[in-house]
């Protein structure tokens, strides 16, 4: 997600490569196109139709419309300064990063419009302390350190319950049995039908409404 937010700043005898490389706020010029290119033209570098004097097409075999031919002339290129290519972040006019930008693309917003919601966002409508709802975003989002999951991440951990040592250490909290007489101690008590056996989302559900009167209770 991250790389979606950067792109190339052009330097002098630029290494980027014409079609692949991200040089463009819209992306590499090899999405903004349709059609196979000729033999040997995905090798073409942009330094190979760019210099102080202009453009230089001649070597290639798309005609470009003219809305992306116009943003490529827009794109500003370094012939004096000795600088490299480098990174930026492209929605910035300094090219630093913007962690709201980040987070816009995370949330897939075009236009200012949302696209795609996160999953669970159900998570921070649950009325209580911010604290609970990051740890249910947490568990939700598979985010916990367990063992289950660093082993899913290719950890070489034992997945083994440390607490009980006869079942899996999973994120639904719920599965060893230590965990399921302290769920069972809580105030007021729990029904086993709609918390042990239920689907995971309503689990974390029930485990928000747990925490809840828990905490009202002290």
């Amino acid at each position: 997600m991250f790389l979606e937010g950067t792109k190339w700043i052009v330097g002098k005898n630029s290494q980027l490569s014409l079609w692949f490389d991200k040089w463009l706020d819209r992306g590499p010029l090899r999405s903004l196109i349709a059609g196979p290119l000729n033999k040997g033209e995905g090798g073409m570098m942009l330094k190979d139709v760019v210099s102080f004097l202009g453009w230089n097409w001649l070597n290639c075999s798309f005609v470009f419309p003219e809305r992306l031919m116009l943003e490529m002339k827009a794109t500003p290129v370094s012939f004096s300064a000795q600088i490299s290519d480098r990174i930026t972040w492209s929605s910035s006019p300094s090219g630093n990063f913007e962690l709201k930008d980040a987070y816009r693309l995370a949330r897939m917003e075009v236009d200012g419009a949302c696209n795609k919601s996160f999953d669970g966002e159900w998570i921070w409508r649950v009325s209580s302390i911010p604290k609970i709802k990051c740890f249910l975003w947490q568990c939700y989002h598979k985010s916990i350190p367990v063992s289950s999951v660093l082993a899913a991440r290719e950890m070489d951990v034992p997945t083994i319950c440390q607490l009980c040592n006869s079942s899996t250490e999973t994120i639904l909290l719920r599965d060893c049995q230590v965990a399921q007489n302290l769920w069972t101690a809580l105030s007021p008590p729990l029904l086993a039908v709609s918390f042990f056996d239920v689907a995971f989302l309503l689990s974390l559900d029930s485990a928000g409404m747990v925490y809840e009167r828990s905490i009202i209770a002290v």
